[in-house]
């Protein structure tokens, strides 16, 4: 496994010119689009992000850790916020994740087989009955601001 890591093309932060990958996917059957949880501040809904970059020579590239630590969830029309009865944690906590009915868990692989795309997990959950629809948004070394949902802007 450390050899197909290490086959992976890697960039200096300076190099990274763009994204080749940058996507919001819920943990959950591939195609869901909705997740619910309740209102209660405690249960939560996790969300993979997967992000590869390009190189000033057009390869795709693993993100450098800048460029990752620059991640932020924000509201997919629009890009504000999520607001402030949401929040976003890096851990799941001891609640529930799911409601009820909602079927078998069962993992969405995005980037599972590429080793350029960084597959980064997030928790979500919200105090009070809101709708959402989440995107991420990542800081170039140039200083552009690319968002998930509009990766090209």
């Amino acid at each position: 496994m450390d050899r197909l890591l290490d086959s992976a093309p890697t960039a200096q932060t300076n190099q990274i010119v763009g994204v080749a990958t940058f996507e919001v996917v819920f943990d959950s059957a591939p195609g869901t689009a909705v997740k619910k949880i309740y209102a209660n501040g405690r249960m939560r809904a996790r969300l993979i992000v997967c992000v590869s970059c390009l190189d000033s020579e057009g390869r795709e590239v693993r993100p450098a850790p800048e460029i990752l630590e620059s991640l932020k969830l924000i509201e997919y029309f629009g890009g504000a916020d999520l607001g402030s009865h949401w929040s976003v944690s890096e851990k799941p906590n001891k609640y529930r994740h799911d409601m009820s009915g909602a079927g078998g868990r069962s993992r969405r692989h995005i980037g599972e087989f590429d080793d350029k795309v960084v597959r980064i997990e997030r928790w979500v959950s919200c105090e009070q009955p809101d709708e959402k629809r989440i995107a991420a948004a990542i800081t170039l070394p140039n200083g552009r601001l690319v968002k998930s949902n509009n990766p090209s802007a």
